[in-house]
């Protein structure tokens, strides 16, 4: 055996491939052979074992870059398996994001977008929901329904403390007051 080749297959490592990647299966081990599609359900340190589209399964399939393969016919017997296309593509793309989020990082400090200043409050419209919110304190303790709207509010208290109702009733006085 080649010294050289040894070496290449004791430092091989086998690409990382999560169960259910969809791979390419190649028959003979060789990439000159019609490929198949095939998802990986078990990945493990030299070896994956595939499911083939075709409903087959293939244990102890090595990778297209695996140096065992080229010992001899039996190595290549179950064939060998390497990534799709765009899968490929896909973490070509994914490592040039990364390298340029890095260089994105390291060129401008990551700050926190400012909060927006908040506008100063209008003053008759805080004084309106105060008073809304005291009729509703005393139409609670009143046992009235505090969610109503403040007119009937007014009206509910003035009725349930027997007084007359102060709000206007007559259209002159509606569009007067």
């Amino acid at each position: 055996m080649d010294p050289d080749l040894k070496d290449r297959i004791v430092d091989f490592s086998m690409p990382s491939v999560p169960v259910g990647t969809a791979v390419l299966w190649y028959p003979m081990g060789r990439r000159s052979a019609m490929p198949m599609v095939a998802y990986v359900l078990h990945c493990g340190a030299r070896t994956t074992q595939l499911y083939l589209a075709s409903g087959r399964r293939m244990d102890a399939v090595r990778h297209l870059a695996d140096p065992k393969l080229e010992l001899n016919s039996d190595q290549r017997e179950n064939g060998a398996w390497d990534f799709t296309e765009q899968h490929k593509e896909f973490i070509s793309f994914r490592e040039e994001m990364e390298r340029r989020l890095a260089a994105l990082e390291k060129s401008e400090p990551v700050s926190a977008p400012a909060k927006p200043k908040k506008k100063p409050g209008n003053p008759a419209a805080k004084a309106n929901l105060q008073e809304y919110r005291e009729l509703q304190r005393h139409a609670q303790r009143l046992g009235i329904n505090p969610t109503q709207k403040k007119v009937e509010l007014k009206e509910a208290i003035a009725a349930r403390l027997g007084q007359e109702s102060k709000l206007p009733t007559t259209p002159e006085a509606i569009n007067n007051g």
